[in-house]
Order: structure tokens, then sequence, then C-alpha cells
């Protein structure tokens, strides 16, 4: 099993530059600071689990999507298709929901 903290730096550098974010942009979207950010992502950290929420929220992934030991060009792929996925799948949601109460309210 590779190093949960060397796959967590890969990743979240992969989605990060593929957001074109800044790690002093992560850091204020994260809410933590910018050194912290470089020292996650050379592996000298380890982020409290708050802190990688907070991340994964501000990369707008989940945070299991940041332990995926994939490389770097199939993880941005497969990060983006699964967010696309998700959004869809929760507006599909919310559609369907608000179309019952709609036919309940008749």
């Amino acid at each position: 099993m590779a190093d949960v903290k060397v796959i967590l730096a890969r990743n979240m550098k992969a989605a990060r530059e593929r957001l074109g974010y800044s790690q002093a942009k992560l850091a204020d979207l994260a809410g933590v600071s910018t050194p912290f950010i470089g020292e996650i992502e050379i592996g000298r950290k380890s982020p409290s689990l708050e802190n990688v929420a907070n991340i994964a929220e501000a990369l707008d992934m989940e945070i299991y999507q940041l332990f995926l030991e994939e490389e770097p060009e199939a993880l941005v792929d497969r990060q983006v298709l699964l967010t696309k996925l998700r959004k869809e799948l929760e507006g599909k949601l919310v559609e369907d929901i608000e179309a019952v109460f709609k036919k309940y309210r008749k």
C-alpha cells in the first residue's frame, strides 16, 4: 500500500492545478494557511479530518477522491467525471422531489 500522505499530496496538487488555483487560493477557500497547503503537498504535514473535508470541498471533490491510488491523469479524469455525475444526480433528485411535492399538493 502506498503512503497515504504521498497519495493525498499528489491528488490534492493535481486537483488544485486542474482548477488553476494557487496554493494561496486553495488555502483561502479551505480556511487554512498557505504554508500549510504547501506542507501537505510535499508530504510533511497531515491535515486533520476537518481540514481534509474543507480542502475537498474547496476543490469541489468528495473526500475519498483525495485518497484514490491512481495515476494523476486518470485521477483527474475520474474526479471530473465523478463530480459531474454527482452534480447531475443531485439536480435530478431535487427535480424528482419537487415533482412529487407538486403531485401531492394538488
